[in-house]
């Protein structure tokens, strides 16, 4: 008769199974620690790289430039080329009557203002770190007119101006140099290199910049930029494309037109000129 022996129901080596399930479950844990931890740095990571992508300020220019090409425009003539004409009929298309409006009648059908002109620009710093505008030049192109006919207009300087920079440049002239303006001096001494504009982020500056084109020139005046960022040297120009506006001699010689008209705030209707119509006392009593 044999005896019978208790029983052990447990498979074999279930206890080592779950002794080392016991010792495993906090190496697990650390490593969701760990994996969690490192998935948030790679997240971080990742969010800074693409603001730095997508960061307009970090890339393109590092200064923005708003320009106003009719800062100052005196509208003291109009040159007209051969193929655009003018006559008594344009006096009822111009309400409010005006040498600006009769100006930019004219000039919209190809006519080129004539007369001091000036642009104003804004810059501003786009970098996080400063930058510095280290020359402005004149890489205006310049070409001879075609001339038919010049209208007078003699209207006062129009605009409001406040720049915290008033620089000059002779466009298209041999010297490419923008130089400052001394009222009590004739000598033009340039700006740049002694001077350089700094710009920190969201700091901006006013230049106006007077034009002065060259006789017998009509120019697209147009101004490149050096600005230094770090070791680095970027090249901008300040005048938009759709912003260039021709400029021209600022006293036009009567005797290269064919006609001559006198206009604006010169004579309220359109007049034919009369010979030495500079010194009559009533140049306006011919009509055109």
């Amino acid at each position: 008769m044999s005896s019978a022996q208790p029983g052990n129901n447990r498979p074999q080596g279930s206890t080592d199974t779950t002794t080392k399930a016991l010792w495993r479950k906090p190496f697990v844990w650390i490593g969701g620690i760990i994996l969690a931890a490192l998935a948030g740095w790679l997240t971080e990571v990742f969010t800074g790289a693409l603001t730095m992508l997508f960061d307009p300020d970090r890339y393109g220019d590092p200064v923005s430039v708003q320009v106003d090409t009719e800062a100052a425009r005196s509208d003291r003539a109009i040159s007209l080329p051969p193929e655009v004409l003018v006559s008594k009929d344009d006096e009822a298309k111009v309400y409010p009557a005006g040498a600006q409006q009769q100006a930019d009648l004219l000039a919209a059908r190809g006519g080129i203002v004539i007369g001091p002109r000036s642009i104003m620009v804004t810059i501003t710093g786009k970098r996080p770190d400063a930058v510095r505008i280290t020359d402005i030049r004149d890489i205006s192109d310049c070409s001879s007119p075609s001339r038919a006919r010049l209208v007078w207009l003699n209207a006062p300087f129009r605009g409001h101006i406040d720049p915290t920079i008033r620089v000059g440049v002779d466009v298209g002239g041999p010297t490419q140099d923008v130089y400052l303006l001394d009222p009590g001096s004739t000598e033009k001494k340039p700006f740049f290199p002694e001077k350089t504009i700094s710009l920190k982020k969201g700091e901006s500056h006013v230049l106006l910049i007077d034009l002065h084109p060259p006789a017998g020139k009509v120019c697209q005046p147009q101004l490149e930029m050096t600005v230094q960022e770090g070791d680095t040297t970027h090249k901008q120009n300040l005048v938009p494309e759709d912003q260039m506006t021709q400029i021209m001699d600022e006293f036009p010689d009567e005797s290269q037109y064919q006609q001559v008209y006198l206009w604006g705030n010169v004579c309220q209707n359109l007049v034919s000129a009369p010979p030495n119509w500079q010194e009559s006392r009533d140049p306006c009593t011919t009509r055109g």
